[in-house]
């Protein structure tokens, strides 16, 4: 079987080869070429960006097949079962099939050959994404393993497979590990961005007000307590969010453009794009937080050895090999050329910070960053 592990093997990092995906796409339309399956193909998109850069140092996915079948339970139960039985994958992932028509089987099919159910799955997909659209009760989709093969069915429209995939990646590779009898538990725990700091700050968080209740308030976490992966599905700028912006923009209000001097324009939107004459700022400038880097030094562990504030003076010149965890606005050091997101990375480990003799005071010292960037980036 694909599933078997060398003998002595005791971490996810030490997985020599790739973690294998099959992903199928379910639809009668798709199938016969009546449209294209863009689905499918957004789904292997994910899984080499997202589920890519979840995956801890030393392991990777590969998506090994990608299929296009109808909504015919035969068809999707051979599929299936050649994942799991024969080609011995880690990871399916089905895209359509999972609404109320009466060709919407997959959910049947994959609870059919399942082993165990993974509801925790489920959950999650249905309860972030009534978060986004009451429709969302209307999704059935079913999830869990076969021998050492997770399966998870998301939605047919390429807005929904992002949204729902979104929810569920950061765990999908602790899963697989779990699988392939290569993680302990408490490794997976730890190796989850966070979730030291989420757990170890309830108490903290915790405000008595005197009421005879507690009030919870924001989280104050140091660097790297904080999540590092937004709670909200991420979409294309141009392609999804900008529309969207609009769209309730337009709703709302019509504006008029009219012309004012500039000492009456206060409390006005601009209505053309204003050019400054000098750069502005009069530095280079990051903009999004994450950790300033040389782009040549590529993925893998780095020391933090500075930070970089917005209104924070001149730097040190950032020394190959190492990193800068910087936020929106703030300089970059000199030598580095790009910026790597900080949903990008995974926190290793943290030292002592000014005043703190505690080893783990929460100030970051090794990070790992988990994709590749070019010059400018």
């Amino acid at each position: 079987m694909a599933h078997t592990v060398a003998e002595g093997s005791t971490g996810m990092e030490e997985k020599a080869r790739p973690y294998s995906v099959a992903i199928l796409t379910v639809s009668d339309r798709g199938s016969s070429g009546v449209y294209e399956d863009k689905s499918g193909p957004l789904l292997a998109e994910l899984v080499q960006t997202q589920l890519g850069g979840e995956c801890r140092a030393g392991s990777s996915v590969e998506v090994m097949r990608a299929d296009v079948v109808p909504d015919e339970e035969s068809r999707i139960r051979e599929r299936l079962l050649y994942y799991c039985d024969e080609a011995g994958v880690d990871l399916v992932l089905t895209t359509g099939g999972t609404g109320f028509s009466p060709r919407d089987v997959t959910p049947e099919v994959t609870r059919s050959i399942l082993h165990r159910e993974a509801p925790g799955f489920v959950v999650a997909l249905i309860e972030g994404s009534l978060k986004i659209t009451p429709l969302a009760m209307l999704s059935r989709p079913a999830a869990g393993t076969r021998n050492g093969t997770l399966i998870l069915n998301f939605p047919g429209s390429p807005k929904a497979v992002r949204e729902n995939f979104s929810l569920v990646y950061r765990a999908i590779p602790h899963a697989l590990a779990l699988l392939s009898g290569k993680n302990k538990v408490e490794a997976t725990r730890h190796s989850l961005p966070g979730a030291k700091g989420v757990a170890e700050s309830k108490e903290a968080d915790a405000h008595q007000c005197g009421c005879g209740h507690t009030k919870q308030r924001p989280p104050t976490l140091q660097p790297g307590f904080r999540e590092r992966c937004s709670r909200w599905p991420m979409v294309p700028v141009m392609g999804e969010a900008l529309p969207m912006v609009l769209d309730k923009a337009r709703e709302a209000l019509v504006l008029k453009s009219v012309s004012l001097p500039l000492s009456d324009a206060c409390g006005f939107v601009l209505a053309e794009t204003v050019s400054s004459r000098s750069p502005y700022p009069p530095f280079r400038a990051s903009v999004k937080d994450g950790y300033a880097v040389h782009s040549a030094d590529g993925e893998g562990e780095y020391e933090v050895v500075s930070v970089s504030t917005a209104g924070k003076g001149s730097l040190t010149a950032l020394p190959r090999g190492k990193v800068c965890r910087i936020a929106t606005g703030a300089p970059l050091p000199e030598g580095a050329d790009a910026v790597v997101m900080v949903e990008c990375t995974e926190r290793v480990s943290c030292g002592a910070s000014d005043g703190d003799s505690s080893a783990d005071s929460g100030e970051e010292k090794l990070v790992r960053i988990g994709v590749s960037v070019s010059p400018g980036q």
